[in-house]
């Protein structure tokens, strides 16, 4: 994360997970980076970062804020989308004609991907050839 600027970490939260906070949340840890050596460290640091909860539900919310900003981090460093994306080029290639898959996706930066594979697919299959 060292290498990670403010703003890029930021916008790794905001494409990797739909995270709201994601300013708040990448200051913070860019801030707190020496102190945070740990996941329970970082989950802390993400924690007081986030209003402070004065509900169950405002403090569900920040747990969810702890949870996206986990998997942007898992994204990140796996490579996810990258597969992903190897994933749906190849995917054609496993169906019969006329195959079908169903693909779950969990958040805007899997489903874009997604929706954009099946869309050019489609354009490809229209084409003449």
């Amino acid at each position: 994360m060292q290498s990670l600027t403010e703003y890029d970490f930021a916008k790794m939260l905001r494409d990797n997970a739909d995270e709201p906070y994601a300013r708040r949340i990448a200051k913070a840890v860019c801030q707190g980076q020496r102190e945070i050596a740990t996941t329970t460290a970082l989950a802390e640091v993400v924690r007081r970062a986030l209003p402070q909860a004065v509900s169950a539900a405002e403090e569900e919310e920040r747990t969810r804020s702890i949870r996206r900003t986990f998997q942007a981090l898992r994204i990140a460093v796996n490579d996810e989308f990258f597969v992903l994306e190897q994933f749906l080029r190849n995917l054609p290639l496993c169906l019969r004609p006329n195959g079908r898959a169903a693909i779950l996706t969990f958040h805007s930066g899997e489903d874009n991907r997604v929706v954009q594979a099946f869309q050019e697919g489609m354009r490809q299959e229209c084409m003449p050839r």
